[in-house]
Parts: C-alpha cells; structure tokens; sequence
C-alpha cells in the first residue's frame, strides 16, 4: 500500500477459521492468515524472481543430465 491509502476495515480485525473457509480462492490469494489476522502477502519482486528462475532453470538441467535415460 502507499502512502495514502487505508487499509480495509477487515486488515484489523480477527477472523475466524470459518470466515476464512468461507472465502473463496479468488479472496484468500495474496493473503495470509497470522494470528487471527489478514497479512497481505506482496509479489516478489523482479530482482527476486529473475535469480530464482536462473536457479530453477540450472537445477532443472541439471537433473535433466543426472536422470537415467528412458
């Protein structure tokens, strides 16, 4: 969130596992449950994610290479 912005009435309360379980995915993705509390989980960013797929990459050829021809 920026500057600016309020957070939703919901960010500041309890919720309970039957709230949560009545949700639907579309409501529960990017979110995650602490303590009763809704967190907001933010996107990683691109300086993340570029290594991460660099290294998912590497090690995805390298078992590629390790495994057993077929």
């Amino acid at each position: 969130m920026t500057a600016g912005m309020v957070a939703p009435a919901w960010m500041h309360t309890q919720i309970s596992a039957e709230q949560y379980d009545s949700w639907s995915e579309e409501q529960c993705a990017g979110i995650e449950i602490v303590d009763g509390m809704v967190v907001v989980s933010p996107s990683a960013s691109r300086r993340h994610n570029r290594p991460a797929r660099i290294l998912a990459n590497a090690l995805g050829a390298a078992t590629a290479r390790c495994s057993p021809a077929r």
